[in-house]
């Protein structure tokens, strides 16, 4: 008797552990894994996955549970590696264009721009016909503003507007060219006419709270604090919640000391028209602490071909040889070292700056009134 129940005990076991006679079917096991997902439940997920993964094997599922596993890892590479392994191993997967998606849109979070340049277009490469295409490219064009790539950056976006004309499309990429264009030829005519552009024609887009901000940031540069409090103040009252709003209310605290009053703010035709194509302004804040109109002298380096080459350079100068000034200029990126009363103060800081750091500069000679920085070469 003891020997039949032995034999009973076996094949109750083979019953059990076999696929075959398993109480959840292929499909059963995806559809829990997914509630499990959905639950936030990862540990019981994951059970659940290798369960299924040694049950089925062959499962046409397979690539549906790692994707499920690759969407809830919280380590970020660890989760791109997962995306990678469905985009390169599973060829046949039709939802590879998502998981190409998500590994940039990773990337993008982690600000690995070099990465997300080569990640974006291998996603444009692969997956043409895409709903994902476009996002694609619209990640490629934020690594290649980020990695100073400014002229492919544009024929990225300008690509993207030939191919679709929908609302939110036309104003997300209205607000990159804003960017590319302030990069490459600074407060100029096509930087205003884009910010306009956003404005008037996409206001309930969400690129309006940048657009709105950037405009603000252009009067202020022009100290026109006016038109500056007012862009800011509707940005703050329209868009309460956007991140654009608490950058706005701290520029209202420094320019509250100008006791700005609401004003019209929008930029006419005249004003477009009337403003330079191309406009040398500061790539950080001038020190407004000298309010004093007046001439004072300078050195200029440059110009350096990335923004990058400037801050390095200015990190390395900046403490014997305050303030320096980082200036975008049309071929590039000037620095200005020091500020100086006369000429031969700026003469003896050229000289050291030659001597210590083998930097040849130039002087320049800066002219402030009201509203501009002029800047002359002696």
């Amino acid at each position: 008797m003891k020997k039949y129940s032995i034999s009973i005990t076996i094949l109750l076991s083979l019953f059990i552990c076999n696929p075959a006679f398993s109480s959840l079917s292929e499909k059963d096991y995806l559809n829990r894994i997914n509630e499990l997902a959905k639950k936030g439940e990862n540990g019981e997920m994951i059970r659940n996955a290798n369960e299924f993964f040694k049950r089925y094997p062959q499962s046409n599922y397979i690539a549906d549970v790692r994707l499920l596993l690759a969407e809830n890892e919280t380590d970020a590479d660890k989760a791109i590696n997962q995306f990678r392994i469905l985009v390169d191993k599973y060829r046949y997967f039709e939802k590879r264009d998502i998981a190409q998606y998500r590994i940039c849109e990773i990337l993008y979070l982690m600000s690995k721009w070099k990465t997300l340049e080569n990640e974006s277009i291998k996603g444009i490469r692969l997956f043409r016909q895409s709903e994902y295409t476009l996002q694609y490219k619209f990640f490629l064009a934020k690594a290649y503003i980020q990695l100073e790539k400014y002229d492919a950056a544009k024929n990225v976006c300008l690509d993207i507007i030939e191919r679709d004309h929908s609302y939110n499309t036309l104003s997300s990429t209205l607000i990159l060219l804003s960017y590319i264009n302030r990069n490459i030829l600074g407060l100029s005519r096509s930087y205003l006419n884009n910010l306009n552009e956003i404005i008037t024609g996409f206001g309930d887009s969400s690129s309006m709270p940048a657009a709105l901000f950037l405009l603000g940031r252009y009067y202020e540069s022009k100290a026109d604090y006016n038109k500056a409090y007012s862009a800011y103040t509707d940005l703050v009252r329209n868009f309460p919640r956007s991140p654009e709003a608490r950058f706005s209310d701290k520029q209202l605290d420094r320019i509250a000391k100008y006791n700005p009053v609401k004003t019209g703010y929008l930029p006419d035709k005249e004003t477009i028209r009337n403003t330079d194509r191309i406009d040398i302004q500061p790539e950080i804040d001038i020190d407004n602490n000298d309010e004093k109109s007046g001439v004072q002298y300078s050195i200029s380096l440059g110009p350096f071909d990335k923004i990058s080459s400037a801050r390095e350079i200015k990190k390395l100068i900046n403490k014997d040889f305050r303030p320096v000034e980082i200036a975008g200029v049309k071929n590039g990126y000037m620095l200005y070292a020091g500020k100086f009363s006369d000429i031969d103060m700026a003469a003896n800081t050229r000289i050291r700056l030659a001597e210590e750091f083998g930097i040849n500069g130039n002087i320049v000679r800066i002219i402030k009134d009201a509203n501009n920085i002029y800047i002359y070469e002696e």
